[in-house]
């Protein structure tokens, strides 16, 4: 079998409805799809077996890490290439054909990925969101993931692949490059990072785009934002050389920041805030997504850059935080939930 589509469902089910439609239209024929709900998520399997597609199957499993239930791909699907995509992204017809093309136009290609676009017609919220994340200032090592690239290709790495846009050739992933565990988020990440460091190739494709449907609140994109920061702490604990100097940058400014702050100095403080805001003002103007949006969304990417930097730092220093603790208790490994604080 040529093609193999993997979508975890987490129980959205008006969007894994919306996903799986898309899917649908734009399978090619030596295809298959495979479904696996993890956990308890009522009406998802009453969908799927409703929707009683020839191409799809489906399981249920008790609830699983992320990178648990991902790395079944590999041992489950058929394909020569698995094709990784979340259970909230809409795909367009020809996006799979797109991405097969790039593993047969070059056989050394181990990885192939795309971008995810904020869908049309969005809420002016989530606009801004996806918006955001294309600001050179806001998220200058994967703001390439937000936006369609102007080469029908380009060499791609840990910081411009995303995991609800991933393919990879089976034959090329062995166990010790299986997305790994403990990591909050970040998986594909320290996945592709070793990849490359092992010699194969990822390459990113302008055609193989989708849309992906971003968070509706303030506090929702604050916490998905903390994970990523959270996360990329894991994951330089992992592999200190995955990690580039950028990254350590919001963390920092928080903490510089807060240190101004504390110690009175407002007038310093001020200053760094006016330079801050200007060069989050020029970052927004500098990116097409956002000055299509027009002069108010353009403003208001000020703010959110602020939130995306905080979120991000606090992210960092959380996961600082759980590591110190877990060290201090004794304990061996950290989990998920104690390093977003839920433990």
């Amino acid at each position: 079998m040529r093609l193999s589509v993997f979508i975890v469902s987490r129980g959205r089910l008006t969007y894994l409805k919306g996903c799986c439609e898309s899917v649908a239209t734009a399978l090619p024929d030596d295809s298959e799809v495979v479904v696996v709900i993890n956990g308890v998520c009522p009406g998802v399997a009453d969908f799927l077996a409703d929707f009683n597609h020839p191409k799809f199957r489906w399981a249920q499993i008790p609830r699983e890490s992320s990178s648990s239930v991902r790395n079944r791909a590999f041992a489950e699907c058929r394909g020569e290439v698995v094709y990784f995509l979340d259970d909230d992204v809409i795909v367009p017809e020809g996006i799979f054909e797109a991405a097969l093309r790039v593993f047969d136009d070059d056989p050394a290609v181990a990885v192939v990925g795309g971008v995810n676009l904020t869908p049309p017609l969005s809420p002016i919220l989530e606009t801004c969101f996806g918006a955001v994340m294309t600001s050179w200032f806001a998220a200058p090592m994967i703001r390439q993931r937000y936006f369609a690239p102007t080469a029908e290709t380009l060499p791609a790495n840990q910081h411009n692949i995303i995991l609800c846009n991933l393919a990879c050739r089976r034959s090329v992933v062995t166990k010790e490059f299986y997305f790994p565990e403990g990591l909050v988020c970040n998986q594909e990440n320290l996945f592709v990072y070793l990849l490359n460091s092992a010699g194969a190739k990822a390459v990113l494709s302008r055609d193989v785009y989708l849309y992906h449907y971003r968070r509706k609140t303030l506090r929702a994109f604050f916490e998905q934002t903390a994970s990523y920061g959270c996360g990329r702490f894991q994951q330089t604990c992992v592999e200190w050389r995955s990690c580039h100097v950028l990254y350590l940058a919001p963390p920092a400014a928080l903490l510089c920041f807060a240190g101004l702050l504390l110690t009175g100095q407002f007038s310093l403080l001020m200053s760094l805030v006016g330079l801050y805001a200007a060069l989050a003002l020029i970052a927004a103007v500098s990116s097409e997504t956002v000055r299509v949006l027009g002069i108010l969304p353009i403003i208001s990417i000020i703010p959110l850059t602020a939130l995306v930097h905080l979120a991000y730092g606090y992210g960092w220093l959380r996961g600082i935080w759980a590591l110190a603790w877990r060290q201090f208790r004794g304990q061996r490994q950290a989990s998920p939930e104690l390093l977003l604080g839920r433990g």
